[in-house]
């Protein structure tokens, strides 16, 4: 079994997440559904970044700790999950002191969406991205009308990611005749701009060209406004 497998399995994780899934109020999942879902997108991303084997683990890595100190709450979780890495990592005698260090650093500042200079490497700029567009399509996947009253998410059917010729692309795909869907209220929604933020600036770090398309109409990303954005 690969380490990616033995953690995803592993009962210090999967007990930690099934509790954070409990007790969680805030509308979205930030259980082993989010972790089974950006270690996928993770996949995805890294290949589309050329990334090393060994890059890709340290990636997968981060992604399934970054939010494992959601346990004691969301307030300063990435250092609880740091924290959390700190005493579960070293025991597996699998990375330099060097490799550690830059994980560590990913996991705790995973959910920055503001001050960019705390992303220091290119690979934390890659565990942010994913973990703010695996939870956007799980929001707005996963019974948002039925769990958090959100009408204007009722009408999302999927959301795919695309990246070729240097062009990437998130596509948003509604049911069949829908009635409520439109660019304005996706980007007055907090973590749909929050997620499409982050997505720009990893486009432009990495050199992508960003679309994000509604169905078969392009949004303009320019209209993202930083006012509707706080940090939950």
């Amino acid at each position: 079994m690969d380490l990616i497998q033995e953690m995803l399995q592993d009962e210090k994780i999967t007990s930690q997440y099934e509790a954070i899934d409990k007790v969680n109020t805030a509308p979205a999942n930030h259980g082993m559904k989010h972790i089974h879902g950006v270690v996928e997108l993770a996949d995805k991303f890294g290949k589309a970044l050329n990334l090393t084997d060994r890059e890709l683990l340290i990636l997968k890595v981060c992604e399934i700790l970054h939010d494992i100190g959601q346990v004691e709450g969301r307030e300063n979780h990435g250092l609880k999950s740091r924290k959390f890495a700190e005493e579960y990592l070293p025991e597996k005698n699998i990375f330099s002191q060097n490799e550690l260090d830059l994980i560590y650093d990913c996991i705790e500042f995973h959910d920055e969406c503001k001050d960019y200079s705390k992303l220091k490497t290119k690979m934390a700029y890659i565990v942010n991205v994913v973990d703010k567009l695996d939870f956007t399509k799980t929001r707005l996947e996963d019974f948002a009308f039925e769990r958090f009253g959100y009408s204007e998410y009722q009408d999302i059917d999927h959301l795919e990611f695309e990246c070729e010729n240097k062009i990437f692309k998130i596509k948003i795909k509604t049911i069949e005749n829908p009635q409520i869907v439109t660019e304005e209220r996706l980007f007055s929604r907090n973590l749909f701009a929050k997620g499409m933020r982050v997505f720009k600036m990893f486009c432009l770090y990495f050199g992508f060209n960003p679309e994000v398309w509604l169905d078969d109409q392009q949004m303009d990303l320019n209209k993202i406004k930083d006012d509707v954005i706080v940090d939950r």
